[in-house]
């Protein structure tokens, strides 16, 4: 039979010879996954390379090929165990148990290291925990075959003494010695011609015999050896492998102990939230996970994640088959702790202070650590290597840490430190958010805002450090506004205005974190609070900002455009007086928007773009360039060069997505959607708008929440979804009531008009329309949506004698396309004429313009409403 054989014998893998010899021993497939800790799909797919290998399909005929090439013995497996030669001696691991789950990568590199000629010493380096041992035998099964005397496990758990490494080691070797004195020679002549693995367990607390692993590579050629330590070697033949947490495969092996501890147990999807919870305050170590599970008789799932985050003390165990030094998480890290020097256990509790990991600098800075206290916590696997050339601390040695600082009575001072460092950092940071380092300014904030949270958090206490609270709210301001973190700003301003309720800057501050969450009423409040205080103490530039952020307040309050231009005038002079060359282009960008508002004709809106534009550039500052093209984009709309206004609004989009602010993000997402509106790219208008709900809402961002939601619905009219397009416009309407939008109510009634009229329902049409009428009175809004929708009533109450003039002064004025009614033009306005230009025929119709000529949209609004019951 041995002719069939596919493969040579040295191509059988020790894992298909283990499952022949199980075969051959009678265990079914589930019984070999039981025995081997593996999934059955595991045995199945082993299966399927033997029978390819033995050249057959059937099971006994592979057991009788496998033990006539002599794979295998024949009832029981075939040990190979040491002889009288030593030199042909083969030496066996021990047997592992348990699942062995989210560590295959590791092995894989291991294992291909260990082919490797150049890789000899190994140290597999990880706090404790992390399965280190079992990984460094699943290593050593995988590649003994490699090895002509096999693989040695050598446990230094119970030695103290570094000079009783040899003498361990020889008794694993199966060697006896009257006189250990000589352990080291007899061990490095015993080992000269062997092709052997060793691996040497826990090794960290014998770290000064390390010398004795180079002096057998040296004696040694053929030999190759894995040490397992929770500090590196600090060997020149040392490969170091450091050890990371299993996060992603976390879930997968809590479930596999948990079930193996308690098969009756049932872990279903609705679980998983719960058991990633586990993973994370665990920080995916396998002993935490291991630990976590022997809680299962007593307490449920979600128990379990929160009090491993309360107490440490929690993640223990009573199991009679634990080593004790893996019972608790304090027996585990003790050992290191204890080994560390008095500058090193300060540096490592004040570690506990920071969030989000730190860097080399500001762990100096806090700590006042040496780069060899560094050193060496790292090599103890105290604090590890993150993204970017960054440090952390596992979770569960977090929260040791930070017991230790408490103990040690240093919370307060290692806060304190950690505060001024970051206040530090923020004031010299903010500056580069301002020109051309604008990126790598919003990133480096980014990558620090766990920590600066954390010291703004204890900064603002009564009872630390309120005065470096607040001017670290001052130094953070320009950066949330940026990120449009809004919520957050508003929050840290009312805290820091509870230690300093007189400074003007932050009621400024706080004033425009209000206008851009849509609460007119609080925004004018503190506005004219700092406009006040800025008065009284001289603060130009804060009063500047001030006049500046108060102009749509202006509009809100129905203020004449004389006051409304009047305020931008005077913030444009104290700019100028101060040489804010910045604040007077910020200035030229507010007039820009203000102009299009009041319906000013696009080149003369572009101006004022264009000036702002040129001092944006020249500061190199991209967040405002950004800004300023997207409105630039809008006026380029309005022209019908449709082309140059995707191009700048589409390279807007592309810069905010890359600081991801996503409230930026949302507002052009949305100018994109209304040009899809009217390109009739519906279904691609309808994701972005979506995509721009979601983030306005992420963002507590309510003013363009409600223009997107107003958009959404005429969307859905459009599409014939008339029940969605209602409840999407009246959730709008309720929006723009709340937050006193004059114009966007209007809009939203206007609409709500519409929908009615296009299913025949003029009675329920009426209100909405009038009401939309109404509110524009004695406002400086154009009143075209409103009047949009009225010529549509006329025509379904048949009033053709209102309603044509209405129209023809309408067509005469469409070109212009009016600020966000290009949509309302092409799918209600134009209709409209169409049908009324059928009704009355060319030469009446003709009539009707040449009557209308020189009338404007606001006189027709003006007798429109005198018209108008007056309930």
């Amino acid at each position: 039979m041995t002719d069939r054989l596919t493969a040579p014998l040295g191509d059988f893998k020790e894992r298909e010879i283990e499952i022949l010899q199980l075969m051959a021993e009678g265990l079914s497939n589930p019984e070999i996954a039981d025995r081997l800790f593996v999934t059955r799909e595991t045995v199945r797919w082993y299966n399927k390379q033997i029978y390819s290998k033995l050249g057959t399909s059937r099971r006994t005929e592979a057991i009788a090929l496998a033990q006539e090439m002599g794979l295998i013995g024949g009832k029981a497996a075939v040990a190979k165990t040491e002889t009288s030669n030593p030199n042909t001696a083969y030496f066996e691991l021990p047997i592992t148990n348990g699942p062995f789950v989210g560590r295959e990568s590791e092995l894989v590199e291991l294992s291909g290291f260990l082919s490797k000629p150049k890789y000899r010493l190994l140290s597999i380096i990880a706090a404790g925990g992390m399965g280190k041992s079992r990984l460094s035998l699943e290593v050593g099964h995988l590649v003994k075959s490699q090895f002509k005397n096999g693989a040695v496990f050598i446990d230094l758990t119970a030695i103290n003494n570094p000079d009783d490494i040899a003498t361990a080691t020889l008794q694993r070797l199966g060697l006896t010695l009257a006189d250990t004195t000589v352990s080291q020679e007899i061990l490095l002549n015993y080992c000269r011609e062997k092709e052997l693995l060793l691996i040497f367990d826990n090794f960290e607390h014998v770290l000064s015999g390390a010398g004795l692993l180079s002096k057998l590579l040296e004696t040694g050629p053929k030999l190759k050896i894995i040490a397992t330590t929770r500090e590196q070697l600090n060997l020149r033949l040392e490969t170091a492998y450091y050890l990371q947490p299993i996060i992603e495969d976390g879930g997968r092996l809590f479930t596999e102990i948990a079930l193996m501890m308690h098969p009756n147990l049932e872990i279903g999807e609705e679980e998983r939230p719960d058991i990633e919870q586990i993973v994370n305050a665990a920080g995916g170590m396998p002993l935490a996970l291991v630990l976590a599970a022997t809680w299962l008789d007593t307490l449920s799932i979600p128990e379990i994640g929160k009090e491993i985050k309360a107490n440490l003390d929690f993640l223990s165990t009573e199991l009679q088959d634990m080593p004790d030094r893996q019972r608790s998480m304090h027996a585990v890290i003790d050992p290191t702790w204890g080994r560390l020097s008095e500058a090193e256990q300060k540096a490592f509790m004040w570690a506990s202070v920071f969030r989000g990991g730190f860097s080399r600098e500001s762990f100096q800075q806090v700590t006042g650590a040496s780069l060899r206290t560094i050193q060496s916590l790292l090599r103890r696997s105290l604090i590890y290597h993150s993204v970017g050339r960054r440090y952390n601390l596992h979770p569960l040695i977090h929260q040791y840490a930070l017991e230790k600082l408490q103990q040690a009575n240093m919370v307060t001072a290692a806060k304190q430190a950690h505060l001024e460092t970051f206040l530090s950092f923020a004031q010299n940071e903010t500056p580069t958010l301002l020109g051309k380092q604008f990126l790598d300014g919003v990133q480096k904030f980014e990558v620090e805002q766990g920590n600066l949270r954390a010291a703004l958090e204890w900064g603002l206490e009564e009872e630390n450090e309120p005065d470096k609270g607040v001017a670290l709210t001052l130094a953070m301001i320009r950066f949330w506004l940026d990120k449009s973190q809004l919520v957050e700003a508003s929050e840290a301003i009312k805290r820091a205005l509870h230690h300093q309720p007189d400074h003007a800057e932050l009621h400024m501050r706080l004033g425009y974190c209000y206008y851009r969450l849509g609460d007119a009423a609080e925004t004018n409040k503190h506005l004219q609070k700092a406009i006040e205080l800025a008065e009284k103490t001289g603060d130009l530039g804060t009063l500047a900002n001030s006049y500046r952020i108060l102009v749509p307040i202006y509009f809100v309050e129905k203020k004449s455009v004389e006051d409304i231009l009047g305020l931008l005038e005077k913030a444009i002079e104290i700019g100028e007086a101060l040489e804010d060359v910045l604040f007077v282009a910020t200035c030229h960008n507010s007039l820009g928007m203000v102009l299009n508002a009041l319906g000013h004709p696009p080149d003369k809106v572009l101006a004022h773009y264009s000036k702002a534009l040129a001092v944006y550039e020249e500061q190199g500052n991209q967040r405002n360039v950004s800004s300023i093209l997207q409105n630039m984009a809008l006026e380029h709309y309005r022209l019908r060069d449709m082309a140059k206004a995707r191009e700048l609004a589409e390279h807007s989009l592309s810069f905010m997505r890359q600081i991801n602010d996503k409230v930026a993000m949302a507002r052009r997402i949305t100018t994109l959607a209304n040009w899809d509106i009217v390109e009739e790219e519906f279904e691609q208008a309808h994701t972005y708008l979506t995509e721009a709900q979601l983030l306005s809402e992420e963002m507590g961002e309510r003013n363009h929440l409600q223009y997107t939601l107003y958009i959404k619905g005429i969307l859905l009219t459009i599409m014939g979804d008339f029940d969605a397009s209602a409840a999407t416009l009246k959730q709008a309407l309720e929006l723009a009531e709340r937050l006193s939008k004059i114009e966007s109510a209007a809009a939203c009634h206007s609409n709500l008009g519409q929908l009615c009229l296009m299913q025949q329902d003029v009675e329920n049409a009426r209100p909405h329309i009038f009401q939309a009428l109404r509110s524009l009175q004695e406002t400086v809004f154009q009143p075209w949506a409103p009047m949009m929708a009225y010529a549509n009533y006329l025509w379904h109450t048949k009033d053709l004698d209102t309603c044509a003039p209405i129209v023809a002064t309408m067509s005469q004025e469409l070109e212009l396309l009016e600020k966000g009614e290009a949509i309302n033009n092409q799918y209600f306005l134009r209709p409209l004429i169409y049908r009324v230009q059928q009704k009355f025929g060319a030469e009446k119709w003709n009539s009707v313009v040449k009557a209308v000529e020189g009338q404007t949209l606001k006189q027709h609004f003006e007798t429109a409403i005198k018209h108008l019951p007056h309930s």
